[in-house]
């Protein structure tokens, strides 16, 4: 968003919460942020997690697991990771990893957002990670293999910000929710712009939630944006 510090944006019936860039003395707007809107009915089960992240690009909210009826509390994160070549760029996979391992012991994963990062159809898990016996007795008894999964996309690039992803999916025990779920089977495009056509915006989550996912969809390109609203999924969790 380039609301800045500007007052927030009234919608009825929700709650705003935000966090905004700088603006240089020149520039015409802010340099963006995260903005999030919350039903005013569960804005009392949905807390503001202010201390995880000092950085514009990223929002961590957590929903709480008794007002919500959940066996672990849920750790929402809205996010914008900026191209390698942007100023804004500070080692933004570093310190998602980071924030991450703060969190991933309290409950479950969720980041959705622009991640600038294209992951085509690489794998987001260790490829035959299930075949290592000769290893395994030097891994921890807490340790979950994984498991082959297929994921489709009508994105064939890779670059150095999808590995990125990718290896953070695979660091911190997260998947993909792109290309893998009814609505969404083929890997849909989710952003259309003079420079072409990419998947860039995904949804990420803890391996543990998948089995509760029934539908992922990228929504139709919009007229106000050059990004789908491509997180529109439905889980029973």
């Amino acid at each position: 968003t380039w609301k800045g510090d500007l007052s927030d944006i009234d919608i009825p019936t929700f709650d705003c919460s935000s966090k905004s860039r700088g603006r240089k003395k020149k520039a015409r707007r802010y340099s963006g942020g995260i903005i999030v809107y919350i039903k005013k009915e569960i804005k009392n089960g949905v807390i503001h997690m202010k201390n995880i992240s000092q950085s514009a690009n990223r929002m961590w909210l957590k929903l709480d697991k008794t007002f919500f009826g959940l066996d672990e509390d849920l750790y929402l994160c809205g996010i914008y990771i900026p191209p390698l070549n942007s100023p804004h760029y500070n080692n933004e996979y570093q310190n998602l990893e980071s924030e991450i391992s703060k969190l991933a012991g309290k409950g479950k994963i969720l980041i959705t957002g622009d991640f600038n990062s294209r992951v085509s159809t690489h794998a987001d898990f260790v490829l035959h990670d299930d075949n290592n016996d000769n290893l395994s007795h030097l891994l921890p008894d807490n340790y979950k293999s994984d498991y082959d999964m297929t994921r489709r996309s009508q994105d064939k690039i890779f670059n150095s910000q999808g590995r990125e992803l990718l290896d953070l999916c695979a660091t911190a025990q997260l998947r993909l929710l792109n290309g893998r779920f009814i609505g969404d089977i083929l890997g849909n495009i989710t952003c259309f712009n003079t420079k072409g056509c990419s998947i860039v915006d995904y949804a990420v989550t803890s391996m543990s939630l998948l089995s509760s996912v029934k539908y992922f969809k990228v929504q139709d390109p919009s007229p106000f944006s050059d990004h789908c609203q491509s997180v529109n999924f439905k889980a029973n969790i």
